[in-house]
């Protein structure tokens, strides 16, 4: 341990501040070494000892602290990042000379994207979806390995839906001069016993894929977790995670050590790459914790630090929540007011953001409301299962907004016509409130589809449960060719459907659960987006509406709802309408009977 000195004040740094220290420090006293006391890097356990030498050594002397690591860092990488927002002021304002040859014809935003990428060594592309961010990267490479023969190969980690979709047809279509690897194969295993030989040969044909010489490997985010070893022993000098959200440290308590684990695994893959690129729509869709392995990722804690636990104690309030016997049970974050306002400006200097309302001119598009009245076996269903929940509410005054939404599920599959009964253990037994043909909202896609679906024009159906994607699969397979894309769909045959859907002109219709296929896939050979029950979170409708809206759009888009008013339906749109989700509108002055009616309002 060691005390360095310098005019009679402690340099001391939060790695040695210990409990031994502490001693040091009291016996330093008698003998007036110190004036006062500088603890730099501090960290929230700095300041827990500052408070026990407080107490403990008796000291009565001056004590200066800085920040807190967090800030500490910032400061001195302070030069570093206006230096790069200056260069990246030059870029987007175009006075950054550029005189190389282009991969296809990008837009005015897509050029700016570019010269950013090529600029700087490590960027975020913050980019609505359907601003062509793949094509943009893809350039990127094309500067840094055949002009400038900075790198030899890139690394591309993204989702296990977007590696061909997305991905593999823009190399083709843009820069085939160029190969490319895919770390993840899809394979058919007939028999459960073959699970195991089944992974076996995946890790196999995942480690010939490395094997080979190519310019571009393509790897999901479970993939790069798995190879890590291998994937940094292969050594890349360029990696962009796409769809980099995914990477966000917080997470359902049953993933969180997965989810931890893929991005560690992701940056110590960085770690021994030169360029780093990131890529998203929402880089914090619940808040700033979501921007920190991102960031982190990016240049190694240059923006936003190198510890997770002092970035959130920066942005959020800790709370310790502790049970009626006064036991500590968890902490609780609470936000800081303009956390979100500093932590834009704070990412300015290593981030381009594209918004497609700015820079697209994308067709017009229209949202519509197409209101269904259930049947009467379905209203009756429907009002005593409201009741019900009313009861409750009443008896308890409040219910929490989670357990509000599990009880909410109900009311929404009724308005779909059906209602899912389970007995605690895992069998589920279907009640169909009607026959299929008798279903309002069954009977008004029939409709809509029958005017949507003309003259050589697609749609795509959201669904929220497995009975109706398959039931609407079943219903319109032999109509429209249709598939689906959903839990209940192998990796394989989802690969297969997509692409199916976009190159057959008989498939006219892909039936889709918004977390299966909100992310990365480019429909625009689509022009109908239809919603046949509600998701709970703005962000999967938001993202699963602008498959059909982006760049490639040639046709005047239509965003239809079926709802059923003074329901459930209505709640749902009421949040996406606001931007919120269902649960964050819930928690808005608490949840109780009048609250409930209020937002199911018409």
């Amino acid at each position: 341990m060691k005390i360095f000195f310098k005019d009679k004040v402690f340099l001391i740094f939060a790695d040695m501040l210990e409990n031994p220290i502490i001693e040091s420090l009291a016996v330093s006293k008698k003998h007036s070494v110190a004036k006062s006391c500088w603890i730099m890097d501090a960290t929230p356990r700095v300041y827990r000892m500052l408070e026990i030498l407080r107490k403990t050594a008796g000291m009565n002397i001056e004590m200066h602290y800085s920040v807190n690591e967090f800030a500490y860092r910032l400061q001195q990488n302070e030069e570093l990042i206006n230096k790069n927002a200056e260069l990246l002021k030059k870029v987007l304002a175009g006075t950054w000379p550029w005189p190389y040859e282009w991969l296809g014809i990008p837009m005015e935003h897509q050029k700016k994207i570019i010269m950013a990428g090529c600029a700087l060594d490590n960027l975020a592309i913050l980019a609505d979806a359907g601003v062509g961010k793949t094509f943009c990267i893809l350039n990127i490479f094309h500067y840094r390995k055949t002009i400038k023969k900075q790198i030899d190969k890139m690394l591309v980690i993204c989702p296990l839906s977007i590696m061909e979709s997305a991905w593999v047809e823009d190399i083709n279509k843009f820069c085939p001069q160029y190969t490319y690897s895919i770390l993840w194969t899809h394979k058919k295993y007939k028999s459960k016993k073959l699970k195991e030989a089944a992974m076996t040969r995946l890790k196999h044909e995942r480690t010939q894929g490395l094997e080979k010489e190519a310019d571009i490997y393509i790897i999901n985010f479970e993939g790069a977790r798995d190879m890590a070893e291998e994937l940094v022993h292969k050594g890349f000098d360029m990696v962009v995670v796409d769809e980099s959200s995914k990477m966000k440290m917080k997470t359902a308590k049953t993933a969180k050590t997965r989810t931890a684990n893929t991005s560690k695994a992701i940056k110590d893959i960085g770690d021994k790459a030169k360029y780093h690129y990131i890529s998203t729509a929402t880089v914090a869709p619940n808040g700033p914790e979501d921007a920190w392995s991102q960031f982190y990722f990016l240049d190694g804690g240059l923006t936003l630090g190198k510890n997770y636990y002092d970035f959130m104690l920066e942005y959020y309030t800790r709370l310790e929540i502790n049970n009626k016997a006064g036991v500590f049970m968890f902490p609780q974050y609470v936000l800081k007011p303009g956390a979100l306002e500093y932590l834009h400006r704070r990412i300015t200097g290593t981030s381009v953001r594209v918004r497609a309302e700015d820079c697209l001119d994308l067709p017009e598009k229209s949202f519509i409301n197409i209101k269904v009245k259930m049947t009467e076996k379905q209203q009756n269903y429907y009002n005593q299962m409201q009741k019900d929940l009313i009861l409750k509410l009443e008896e308890g005054g409040q219910i929490e907004a989670a357990n509000s939404l599990v009880k909410l599920i109900k009311l929404r599959q009724i308005t779909s016509g059906f209602v899912l009964h389970e007995d605690g253990g895992q069998n589920t037994e279907t009640l169909e409130l009607m026959k299929e043909d008798d279903n309002p909202k069954v009977m008004a896609l029939d409709d809509l589809l029958e005017q949507a679906i003309v003259d050589g024009h697609k749609a795509i159906v959201w669904g929220q449960f497995r009975h109706e994607i398959q039931m609407l699969t079943n219903r319109y397979k032999s109509i429209y060719g249709a598939v689906n894309c959903y839990g209940g769909t192998s990796d394989l045959a989802k690969i297969e459907n997509v692409k199916k859907f976009k190159t057959d002109p008989n498939c006219k219709l892909i039936i889709a659960h918004p977390q299966s296929m909100a992310h990365g896939h480019t429909l625009t050979m689509a022009n109908y987006s239809i919603y046949f029950s509600m998701d709970y979170s703005y962000e999967n409708y938001y993202q699963s509406y602008k498959r059909i809206d982006r760049y490639g759009q040639k046709e005047k888009t239509f965003i239809y709802h079926l709802v059923v008013p003074n329901s459930i339906d209505m709640m749902m749109m009421k949040a996406v309408q606001m931007k919120k989700s269902a649960e964050e509108l819930l928690k808005d002055g608490g949840f109780d009977r009048a609250k409930m009616l209020e937002l199911m309002e018409e």
